[in-house]
């Protein structure tokens, strides 16, 4: 991976940043296009278009801000926050999306465009912080930001061998339709 990327995208945060009053959505493009260019060349994974579409539309778990997919099926989304925002310290609202998502999704990123927190499954698997608070590059960070990335990318859902995991996957489901019911009546 070209360190010169990863400088870019870090000085287009800082320069928006820099610009004031903005928002997390004020963001979302310098993310996309930074996705874009992680997710081209991905052959090891045999993928061989990776989708990035933002505000996919609400689903009955919630909207995730980015999904990420092929024409083979989801792989997982990407829940943004303001970068100034703690990803370890989110207010009240934010801490009850995050678990909804935790235990609905078996895949996500959750970030404040320098932090990166991956959960799998319902847990919380991996995490970089890639800029920091001045929105400086971390470089000796970007292989296990990387790693993170690849991780998300090859995750697939596990096959079904023991009771327990069979067990996990339907309480999953089961949390799912529940929000379905309760949005429709």
């Amino acid at each position: 991976m070209k360190i010169g990327v990863f400088r870019g995208y870090s000085r287009a945060l800082k320069n928006k940043y820099e610009e004031g009053k903005t928002t997390e959505y004020s963001y979302r493009g310098i993310f996309e296009s930074f996705l874009k260019f992680l997710f081209s060349n991905k052959e090891e994974y045999q993928i061989k278009a990776i989708k990035v579409t933002q505000e996919p539309g609400k689903e009955t778990f919630g909207a995730p801000d980015f999904k990420i997919f092929t024409s083979k099926g989801i792989i997982g989304y990407i829940e943004t926050k303001h970068p100034d925002m703690d990803l370890h310290k989110l207010p009240k609202r934010d801490k009850h999306q995050i678990k909804r998502y935790s235990e609905r999704l078996d895949n996500f990123i959750l970030t404040n465009y320098r932090d990166f927190i991956l959960y799998q499954n319902g847990e919380k698997v991996e995490e970089v912080l890639l800029i920091d608070e001045n929105f400086n590059l971390i470089e000796s960070n970007i292989e296990r930001f990387q790693r993170l990335i690849d991780r998300f990318l090859s995750f697939t859902i596990p096959k079904i061998q023991e009771p327990e995991l069979l067990a996990k996957i339907l309480a999953q489901r089961t949390m799912i339709l529940k929000d379905i019911v309760l949005e429709k009546y």
